[in-house]
């Protein structure tokens, strides 16, 4: 069982860099009360949150990202998370949809690995509440008892996070707040662990300004348990901003995402351009990935396009990650 372990641990932790998100904020704008209180979330931390050791946490599924759009920007969604996607990376996001909303989306990824989300919100006036379901799963894992040349057997490993989400708008001028409480549940062959988690988003509309700031502070919760080693959740804040021209044809969304217990920064560089209403043309670039050693020259860059069409958006996106594989992720979400 350890050395079982041992093996899905280190290729979790490879696939763990695959989708990251978001963005910095500036507290020094001077937007008042709402920053502050972006800039309190980060703060109210524990200082013991901050330190460990490199490569120590489990579920590393909760990083990979989700939704098509989100991943052709380059992750750069916190200050955008204006979909059911929003309950993944920023649950804020959820109180300022007029209409409700499902999204799902389903990621092929390296080899024998797939991935699923399905998302809903239901605005109600300023407040939003939601569900989701975010899976991984890792098939025809080989199991050895020993060192041989051929497996004792394949075994498939599935980890599920379940959320429900609250969230609302204009709890101070401009300023929306959302919560997430996730169950996880985590199978490995025969084992079996769970934990819980929050997740705190927010977000702040720069009045007289197409300019919109974000943070979210995700995985706050308790440790997952295997046998008897333990590991912490991969903790994470992520801050960013977004910004949208001529009557929001252009976006444009940059940021930064901080692994505090995983001791990993990555930036992010995502636009959108809309030439038609139909059509959305996307582009984005995920700094940090050197640190990845993936290789392959395309590593970090994402595109992709989305198409609208009366209550239905379907979505594209292209993912190279280097000596993993090319990724495509699909995403198609429907108003009522």
């Amino acid at each position: 069982m350890k050395r079982i372990s041992q093996i899905r641990r280190r290729r979790m932790l490879r696939m763990g860099t695959a989708g990251l998100n978001v963005v910095g904020v500036g507290g020094g704008l001077g937007l008042g009360g709402g920053v502050k209180i972006l800039l309190g979330l980060i703060l109210l931390l524990p200082t013991t949150l901050w330190a460990a050791g490199v490569g120590t946490t489990a579920a590393q599924f909760l990083k990979i990202g989700v939704g098509a759009r989100a991943l052709a920007l380059g992750g750069a969604y916190v200050a955008v998370a204006d979909d059911a996607h929003a309950l993944y990376w920023n649950p804020a996001g959820a109180a300022h949809l007029k209409s409700p909303e499902l999204a799902a989306s389903y990621n092929n990824l390296y080899q024998d690995t797939s991935q699923g989300y399905i998302g809903y919100v239901q605005p109600r006036g300023k407040a939003a509440w939601g569900g989701a379901v975010d899976y991984l799963q890792v098939a025809k894992i080989e199991a050895r008892q020993g060192d041989t040349a051929s497996p004792d057997y394949n075994f498939t490993a599935r980890d599920t996070a379940v959320l429900g989400s609250y969230a609302y708008a204009d709890i101070l001028p401009q300023l929306s707040l959302g919560l997430s409480l996730k169950y996880l549940q985590l199978h490995l062959d025969s084992k079996h662990a769970r934990a819980f988690a929050v997740d705190l988003g927010s977000l702040y509309k720069v009045r007289g300004a197409p300019l919109t700031l974000g943070v979210a502070v995700l995985n706050v919760g308790s440790k997952v348990k295997f046998d008897s080693e333990s590991d912490p959740l991969p903790l994470g804040i992520k801050a960013g901003i977004a910004y949208r021209l001529w009557g929001e044809k252009l976006l444009i969304a940059t940021g930064v995402d901080s692994w505090i217990r995983d001791k990993r920064t990555f930036g992010q560089l995502g636009m959108e351009w809309k030439p038609l209403a139909l059509l959305a043309i996307r582009a984005g670039y995920q700094l940090g990935h050197g640190q990845d050693q993936l290789g392959g020259k395309k590593i970090g860059l994402g595109g992709g396009a989305g198409f609208h069409l009366k209550m239905v958006n379907v979505d594209y996106a292209f993912v190279p990650f280097g000596d993993l594989g090319d990724t495509h992720r699909f995403s198609l979400g429907l108003k009522f």
